[in-house]
């Protein structure tokens, strides 16, 4: 086993903790080490050399969201793993959660009217990630999870359209990303989403991801703890305008379930389901490939490419 690490520090504190051998130049710790699997958790705009190098030699890899920082990046890297036939996992960690996967369940047979997503955040503390040069800003760095989810249960995105505000934080010289963006997705299949995401608030706010699914009379609403699901108590719905005005002043009450999300437990099935692909080389359960991580890469920079422009971006004719 081995740890690498750019800071030298942390990389032999953590080697110690897993009685593993500390580097400092993954080229080297690749020469060296006969290395079945590799994570690779450093930013999108360094990786790209330590994914091909490794696919190359057979390591099969398991990456961090975003797979890349720009598409013509990511298809280099892409045909990398490809060529070299290895497993890869992308860290999707939400694809894993009983939350996501009960929603799933629940979408097999029903169709989507709208999506309604938010992440709210605060400007971040690391540097690569505040500015959008490096990290690709908010959307494509953090709410890139909710895209995929939204990929996970309702299939391709066919157009977005993204406005932006900046400038609040003239004091922050390398703030570079948006303070916030409103985006509109419209998907394949007809179902509409917004997502909006800032990261203009301050710790102690109202923080973190949360989504909102409508459906035929049924409310989802999910957020990094809880899963709310919503329905009608009454079993049969007579549409009448006397029964509305009566339901407006008097609102029967619903029928709700609720369920942990289990973000914890998702991050470790997620590893557990890597190395099992490893060992035994049936990638089956492995929830988001780099091909597919690569699609949600392609809808999150399109939401960029749009708020640039200012016109709608379409990714399927």
């Amino acid at each position: 086993m081995a740890i690498c690490d750019v800071k030298k520090g942390a990389a032999e504190d953590l080697a110690k903790k897993a009685e593993a051998k500390a580097y400092f130049d993954y080229e080297e710790m690749y020469e060296k080490e006969r290395l079945d699997a590799v994570f690779i958790c450093t930013p999108a705009y360094a990786r790209e050399k330590q994914l091909e190098l490794a696919a190359e030699r057979g390591i099969h890899i398991f990456v961090e969201k975003p797979v890349a920082r720009t598409m013509e990046q990511g298809e280099r890297t892409c045909e990398a793993i490809e060529r070299g036939g290895v497993i890869c996992s992308v860290g999707f960690v939400w694809r894993y959660s009983e939350g996501a996967e009960r929603i799933k369940e629940l979408l097999k047979d029903k169709r989507l009217a709208l999506i309604d997503a938010r992440w709210y955040h605060t400007i971040p503390p690391i540097a690569w990630v505040r500015s959008k040069e490096m990290g690709g800003g908010q959307v494509v760095d953090q709410s890139i999870h909710l895209i995929d989810l939204m990929r996970y249960w309702t299939g391709e995105v066919k157009e977005v359209y993204g406005r932006a505000s900046k400038g609040l934080f003239p004091e922050i010289d390398d703030f570079t990303a948006d303070d916030a963006s409103a985006v509109t997705l419209i998907f394949e299949d007809g179902t509409v989403a917004n997502l909006s995401s800032t990261y203009s608030l301050f710790p102690g706010a109202d923080l973190g991801p949360s989504m909102d699914l409508i459906l035929k009379r049924m409310h989802i609403k999910l957020t990094a703890k809880k899963l709310k699901i919503s329905r009608p108590k009454e079993e049969k719905f007579k549409f009448d305008e006397k029964a509305h005005l009566a339901h407006m002043m008097n609102p029967p009450e619903a029928k709700v379930e609720e369920y942990e999300t289990g973000l914890t437990q998702a991050a470790m099935l997620e590893d557990k389901i890597f190395l099992e692909a490893v060992r035994s080389g049936d990638c089956s359960r492995i929830k988001s490939s780099f091909r597919d991580g690569l699609k949600t890469l392609k809808v999150s920079l399109a939401v960029n490419e749009s708020i640039r422009t200012g016109k709608t971006v379409t990714l399927i004719s």
